[in-house]
This record gives structure tokens, sequence and C-alpha cells, in this order.
């Protein structure tokens, strides 16, 4: 078997820290943008840089898996629990590979076509496993559901987390992405486009723990394009502004800044932490030492994973 090992160096430059990340057998990790090697090493970077930093512990990986191979992603996905579990992040895995093997753990969710009402067509998520629903004492705030109006093929779908790991899986182009893109959307990623087919606007609804939700829609035409409202229980209840407003109420494109500070959905000095993309799947690998040195402070989180 063919073993390495990834190691964090840290040394300074030009008197300010500076981390480097190496891999025994191989050049530089640096020069090696693609394989399962990078998506392993992303999965762990990733997860090291949230532990270290002050955004909600939760995570998306999109398709993190598509490089590995097929005999090998049993084990990818359990050292992914294990770390979700031991630094109590919240994640939402997206995959085609088949999770039957997680059904104890990890919340499931089939994405598979339904009945439409018009032309296009219409995806609904099918829960295939309840998995562990308990939250541990220290994830007492954590997402509870997410709903999609005319988001994409989505024309009316909700979906529950787990406290641990929620997983989409579902064959090629069905639409499982669509969750996390839902999620970017939060988060100043909105999009014409996004809106379903024949329809007016979208709309994206994020539940809290604590029975909070944040909502959004995005509209195809007019004015205002967009607005972020955050829903106390009773204002989101009682659907009426006069009778209970919502905590915030933003009309317009531009994200506002309580977004990040309600929700804990960021970036870290820009960099995104909590959203893999499927476009880049190399991460902190391309930043320069300096930068990994702030963001992946070498500390007893990043030791454990």
């Amino acid at each position: 078997v063919d073993t390495h090992k990834i190691k964090l160096n840290l040394r300074t430059e030009r008197n300010l820290p500076a981390l480097d990340i190496v891999v025994s057998n191989k050049n530089s990790l640096e020069e090696i943008t693609s394989g399962a090697l990078v998506d392993i090493t992303s999965t762990g970077l990733r997860f090291i840089t949230l532990a270290r930093s002050s955004l909600r512990k939760f995570i998306v990986l999109d398709e993190t898996d598509k490089q590995i191979k097929p005999e090998n992603v049993k084990n990818y996905f359990s050292v992914v629990n294990q770390m979700s579990k031991e630094a109590n992040v919240q994640t939402i895995i997206i995959t085609h590979h088949d999770l039957s093997e997680f059904y104890d753990d990890f919340r499931i969710y089939e994405i598979v076509d339904s009945e439409s009402p018009d032309e296009f067509a219409n995806r609904v998520p099918r829960l295939i496993s309840e998995g562990n629903m308990f939250a541990r004492e220290e994830q007492s705030d954590h997402l509870k559901w997410m709903e999609l109006k005319s988001f994409e093929a989505f024309i009316d779908a909700k979906v529950e987390f787990a406290p641990g790991v929620t997983a989409f899986v579902g064959q090629n182009m069905v639409g499982k992405s669509a969750w996390a893109r839902a999620f970017k959307t939060l988060i100043g990623g909105g999009r014409e486009l996004m809106v379903r087919n024949g329809t007016p606007k979208l709309e994206v609804n994020l539940g809290f723990s604590d029975g909070r939700v944040l909502h959004y829609t995005r509209s195809r035409k007019g004015n205002p394009i967009a607005r972020y409202r955050l829903h106390s229980p009773e204002s989101w209840a009682a659907d009426d502004p006069k009778l209970a407003p919502p905590l915030h109420d933003n009309p317009g494109a531009d994200v506002p800044e309580w977004v990040a500070i309600e929700t804990g959905l960021s970036t870290a000095d820009d960099i995104d932490v909590q959203f893999w993309s499927q476009i880049k799947n190399s991460f902190m690998l391309d930043e320069t030492p300096s930068k990994r040195a702030a963001l992946l402070s070498v500390g007893r989180e990043s030791g454990a994973i």
C-alpha cells in the first residue's frame, strides 16, 4: 500500500509565521493540483481551518469524493464522520456514492424525480435514513431545516438536518448540488438563473435550533431584486410584519452585515471555508505560506484532526 504522510511545517519568512504543506514520497503538495490526495488533504485542511475560526461549525462537502477510488470511499466518509463528531461540526455531504453502510449515523436524502405540473423537471428529497438525530451538549445552536421554493428544479422542498452528518445522494445531474448552492445564495451567491423556469422568484428559508428563520427571496425583475429577513419564532409564526416584525428586514441585492453575524455563515479572510466548490477542489494549497499560517494555526484541534 502506497502511504503518504502530510505535514504542516511552521517557519518564519520575513519575520512573519509561514506554513508549508509537504507530503512524503511526493513533490511539494502545492505542485499537485488534482487527484484523491488533493481532495483528502483539502478536506482535512478545511476542518482544521473551521475549528480554528470563529465561523459556525458547519461545512458543506460537495462531491469531495469524486477522485477517490470507490473501494476507499467508505474509509473517507468514516473519517469525515469521526471528524464531525469529535470537532462538533455539522456536516452536509453531497455524493453520488452509495451510503447505505452509514444509515445508522447519517441522515440521508435521495434526490429523485417527481410529477411536475409543467414541462420542466420537478425534483424532491426523499428521506431514506433517519440517522443519529441527537444533538450533543456542545451543539445547542445548530441548523434545523432548509426549505426551497421555485429554486432550480425544486418547486417546494424541505429537509431537516441532523446535528451531525446529513447527506444528499443520487445520480449525477439530478440536482443534489442545488442544496449547496442554496446555502451560497444566503451569503451573496443568488442569481437569476436559480429561479425556476416559469416562476417570478425563488425563496430559501433556513431554520435554526432556537426558532429563528433566515428568509431570502430573489426575483427575476422588479425592485427590490432580493430581500433578506431574519425572523424570530413569533414573527415567523405570525407571517405578518404588522403583528410581529422580523428581527431584520433588508431589501436589496447586497448582503447585509447582520447575515454573517447572526448566522455564522461567511468567509475567513476572504477564504471560503464552509462551502466546498466543485470548480476548485484544492483548499489553501495555492495560498501564500503567511496566509496559511494565519488561518491554519497549529493547535490542539488541528493536531487531533
